[in-house]
Formats: structure tokens, sequence, C-alpha cells
């Protein structure tokens, strides 16, 4: 089974070393909903423009996130 998009998420701001309020502070977010993403709760998956944010940040391609 893969890796579900909160679980990819978590791995790839950690590879970058970016810390949760960093990266939500970067793509807009607050802290709580990039850590409630990140654990699969909530308003899930986040809507488009977020994702989008995210890829830039992250480095990756958009139809990998999406």
């Amino acid at each position: 089974m893969g890796e579900a998009f909160g679980e990819l998420i978590r791995r790839l701001r950690k590879e970058r070393h970016l810390g949760l309020r960093d990266t939500a502070e970067k793509v807009g977010i607050t802290a709580g909903y990039l850590s409630r993403i990140e654990k699969g709760v909530g308003q899930y998956p986040p809507r488009e423009d977020i994702i989008r944010q995210l890829v830039e940040l992250l480095e990756q391609d958009f139809d990998l996130l999406m």
C-alpha cells in the first residue's frame, strides 16, 4: 500500500528540514491545519491552491501530490 497524502507531505517536509510552523507560514495556512493535513484529519485533502503551494515549496511534481 502506498503512502497516504499527509504522510507524503510530512516526509517531504522533513527531508527538506522544514519545520511545521515555517512550512505552514510559507504556504499561508496555520500550523494546526498543516498538522491535520499530515495526520489525515479534518478538511482532507486540502484545496488545490494549497497543494500547488506545497508542490512549489517542497519542489515536487503537482501530479505526484494530486
